[in-house]
């Protein structure tokens, strides 16, 4: 069984609550919450993912619109993979999957401010990772900015084996677009700066 502490968990729903309280404070605009989001992620990433077949069935259930080639590269650039538009009455998300090398699922929407808690994230993925062996371990916060001027910060942490090998990791990634979110994303970042809330499940290289 997995051992993931709550305390250690938790953490990173209040690391990513500090980019929120930064876009907050640019321009007010009330913060989403995650409980579509993560559904969405658990749906997919952690229910569906990685089975081809399981996500067509999964996508077409949700009348989730197949991404052209050049939407694709736009979000996995020069790495394989495939995805889908998914619009609900909250946001257009994006659901990506990268093929391996890394193998990995994404599930991202744009937000005026970011996230109020990401514990539904939180619960998730401690559900998924309840019936595997191995400990659920913190990697330090990534923050970088691009030539752009957008701030990234990622949140990330690893199901780890007895032996210290990393077998799956886990990740919210947060955009802030400060005001430059682009189409057809601009409607849902209305009233706030617009924070990109991005959820991935990866499974590292085979060795």
């Amino acid at each position: 069984m997995a051992r993931a502490g709550i305390s250690r968990v938790v953490v990173i729903a209040c690391a990513a609550l500090c980019l929120c309280a930064a876009a907050h404070a640019e321009n007010v605009a009330a913060p989403a919450d995650d409980v579509e989001i993560a559904g969405l992620f658990a749906a997919f990433c952690l229910k569906a993912f990685p089975e081809p077949v399981a996500l067509d069935r999964l996508a077409q259930a949700k009348s989730a619109v197949p991404m052209t080639a050049d939407e694709v590269k736009s979000y996995l650039h020069a790495d394989p993979g495939r995805g889908w538009h998914l619009r609900t009455q909250h946001a257009l998300y994006a659901i990506t999957i990268e093929s391996p090398p890394y193998l990995a699922c994404a599930v991202r929407r744009m937000t005026p401010s970011g996230m109020s808690t990401v514990q539904h994230y939180v619960d998730a993925v401690k559900a998924y990772v309840g019936g595997r062996s191995g400990t659920l371990v913190n990697a330090p916060p990534q923050k970088s900015r691009t030539p752009e001027g957008l701030d990234i910060s990622g949140y990330p942490y690893a199901l780890v084996d007895a032996s210290g090998k990393v077998s799956e990791t886990f990740m919210v990634i947060l955009t802030n677009y400060h005001g430059r979110a682009s189409e057809p994303y601009r409607a849902d970042a209305a009233g706030g700066v617009g924070v990109e809330v991005r959820m991935v499940h990866q499974f590292p290289p085979r060795q």
